[in-house]
Formats: structure tokens, C-alpha cells, sequence
């Protein structure tokens, strides 16, 4: 029996982009997607996939802000109208929050829409 006969290949792209958003190879789930915060490994050492290729480039950014947006609305909303604290110290709360969720997020955003990129084989062309 080969190695990739033991590899446990998605059989649906949503089980791959969990896969990414969960921060393991869409490929194989059994070894890291990232070497660190953003960046991606060479390969994958389990089934060796080369990840150089797949980019996501600014989806996950937006992704993540535009989720945060919606997290802070809320927080606005409740901070503004039901709490008596100054309108300068929302704003810093608000923007304290916005931060954190965009930096906590972004991970798993970029992980996705890699998993969306290789799923649907739209990796750049190698340069020579």
C-alpha cells in the first residue's frame, strides 16, 4: 500500500475549506497549513502538496473585516445606547474589539480561501 493510498482525500469542497479554515492541509487534515501566523508551508509533509502556488491574496483581509464589521455593530449598538461611558472611550473600545476579532480571524480566513483556491485548481502558473 502507497503512501497517498493512506492519505484521507476530502470527498466534498466543504469538507475541504473546514479543512483550511481549521488551519490544516485541505489535502490530507493531518499536519499544519501554516509554518506561521500567515504563512503558509512549502509543503505539506504528510502528503506533499506544494502550497508555494496557492495564493489567496486579499479575500481573507476583506473577509475578516467585513465579519468584524458585523461583530462590532453590535457591540456599538450596546456600548453607545445601553452603557454611560464617553463617546471616546467606545470608539476605543470598539476599535480594540475590531482589532482583536481581525487579527483572530484572519488565520482561518486565509486558510479557507486557500482550501477555495486548491479545491478548484487555481493555483498560479510556476515561473521559471
Amino acid at each position: 500500500m502507497s503512501e497517498t493510498d493512506m492519505i484521507d482525500f476530502p470527498t466534498t469542497k466543504w469538507a475541504a475549506f473546514r479543512r483550511g479554515a481549521a488551519l490544516k492541509c485541505p489535502q490530507c487534515a493531518e499536519s499544519k497549513l501554516f509554518a506561521s501566523y500567515l504563512k503558509p508551508v512549502k509543503a505539506c509533509p504528510v502528503c506533499h502538496k506544494d502550497w508555494e502556488n496557492v495564493r489567496a491574496d486579499l479575500a481573507p483581509a476583506w473577509a475578516s473585516m467585513t465579519f468584524s464589521a458585523h461583530i462590532v455593530a453590535v457591540f456599538l449598538h450596546i456600548l453607545f445606547f445601553r452603557t454611560d461611558l464617553s463617546d471616546l472611550t467606545v470608539m476605543a473600545l470598539l476599535i480594540a474589539i475590531a482589532v482583536f476579532i481581525c487579527l483572530a480571524t484572519l488565520p482561518s480566513f486565509k486558510g479557507f480561501f486557500m482550501a477555495i483556491v486548491w479545491w478548484n485548481k487555481m493555483e498560479k502558473e510556476q515561473q521559471s
